[in-house]
C-alpha cells in the first residue's frame, strides 16, 4: 500500500548530490490560473529541479499563492499542464490523481494543525491514510521526523503550548512524513519574529541539502529569498511571469528595472534603519544557526522552549 523511504539520517548534500541531473519533478506548461469568473496568470512556463528550492515571489495580489494552489490540485486550471514526475496533474482523476498528491507534500501558512492532536498525532495523520504500517511503528515514524525538525522533546505537546515558530516545524514534519517528491509552503516565515524566521530558513535548507528534498515556496519575504533559494520566479499582477533565475544574478542584472527595484527594496530598508541591538543579536543568531541545526542542540533549546509553555 505505502512503501516508507526513511532517508531521515542522510548525511548533508548526500542525498542531493544523489538525485542531481534527474528530469524537472515539476513541469509548468502554457498554464492559465483563476477562477471561473477571472484570469489572475496566463502562459506560465518553468521547471522545478530535483532538489531545489525554488520562491514563486511577488507582491501581495500578484498571484503567487494562487499558483501554489493549483500546483498542490486545490484549484483546477483553466489550461495547460503542471506534471508532477511526469503525470498531468491537471487532467489525473480517481487512482491516479491519488497517486500524484500522495508525491507531494504541503504545509499551510498557519501550520493549520489540529489543535485537540498533540504534534506526534499530527504528524502521524498521513500515515494513518496513506500507509498499512501498525500503530507502534506510525508513532516511531512521527517521532523521528519530529525529531528531524528539532522537536523531538514536544512530541507530546498540544499545539497550543508550543510557539509559533514550533508549530510551522510540526507542520512541515508533517509534510514530509510520507517522504514526497516536492515540498509546497505557503508562506512560512509569515508571523515569525526575525530570529525564529531565520531558524526556519535553515532548517528547510538543511532539509533540502540533508534529505534531497525539493521545496516550493510562496513567499515575499527576501531576507528569506536570498538566505536559501537556489531560484526564484517572479510574478506580476497583470504581466505574469516576469522573471526566473538565481535571485541575486536577479537583483543585479536583471533588464527588467521592476524586478531590480523590488529585489533590492530590502537592501535599502535596512540601509535607512538604524541599527540596534536586536539586529546586532540577531546577526550572532544568523551565524551560530548551522550550530544551531545540530540534533542534540536543538532538541535542547526546544525542551528548554516547551518547559514554558512557549519558546522565542
Amino acid at each position: 500500500m505505502f512503501s516508507l523511504d526513511l532517508a531521515f539520517a542522510s548525511p548533508p548534500g548526500s542525498a542531493r548530490e544523489e538525485r542531481a541531473g534527474r528530469s524537472p519533478i515539476v513541469t509548468v506548461t502554457d498554464l492559465d490560473i483563476g477562477y471561473a469568473d477571472k484570469i489572475v496568470l496566463r502562459d506560465l512556463n518553468f521547471t522545478v529541479e530535483t532538489g531545489e528550492i525554488l520562491f514563486l515571489l511577488g507582491a501581495s495580489g500578484s498571484g503567487k499563492s494562487t499558483l501554489l494552489k493549483h500546483m498542490i490540485g486545490l484549484i483546477p486550471p483553466l489550461a495547460g499542464k503542471i506534471l508532477i514526475g511526469g503525470r498531468n496533474l491537471a487532467t489525473a482523476e480517481g487512482a491516479e490523481r491519488e497517486a500524484i498528491l500522495r508525491e507531494i507534500g504541503v504545509a499551510y501558512q498557519q501550520g493549520a494543525l489540529l489543535r485537540s492532536l498533540t504534534l506526534k498525532e499530527n504528524v502521524r495523520l498521513p500515515l494513518e491514510r496513506f500507509s498499512d504500517l501498525p500503530l507502534e511503528a506510525m508513532n516511531e515514524v512521527a517521532a523521528l521526523v519530529l525529531a528531524q525538525v528539532g522537536l523531538a522533546s514536544a512530541v507530546e505537546a498540544l499545539p497550543e503550548r508550543v510557539s509559533g515558530g514550533m508549530q510551522k516545524r510540526a507542520a512541515i514534519a508533517r509534510a514530509i512524513v510520507l517522504s514526497p517528491k516536492v515540498v509546497f509552503l505557503d508562506e512560512p516565515s509569515a508571523g515569525l519574529d526575525p530570529i525564529t524566521a531565520a531558524e526556519l530558513d535553515s532548517l528547510i535548507r538543511h532539509l533540502a541539502d540533508g534529505l534531497g528534498l525539493t521545496f516550493v515556496i510562496a513567499s515575499h519575504e527576501l531576507s528569506s529569498l536570498f538566505a536559501i533559494a537556489d531560484r526564484a520566479i517572479m510574478l506580476r499582477e497583470g504581466h505574469g511571469l516576469i522573471a526566473d533565475g538565481r535571485p541575486q544574478a536577479l537583483r543585479d542584472g536583471s533588464s527588467d528595472p521592476y524586478v531590480r527595484r523590488f529585489l533590492q527594496s530590502d537592501a535599502r530598508r535596512r540601509m535607512s534603519s538604524p541599527r540596534s541591538p536586536e539586529a546586532e543579536s540577531s546577526e550572532g543568531v544568523n551565524r551560530g544557526l548551522k550550530q544551531c541545526l545540530d540534533p542534540c542542540r536543538t532538541v535542547q533549546s526546544d525542551r528548554q522552549g516547551s518547559s514554558g509553555g512557549s519558546s522565542r
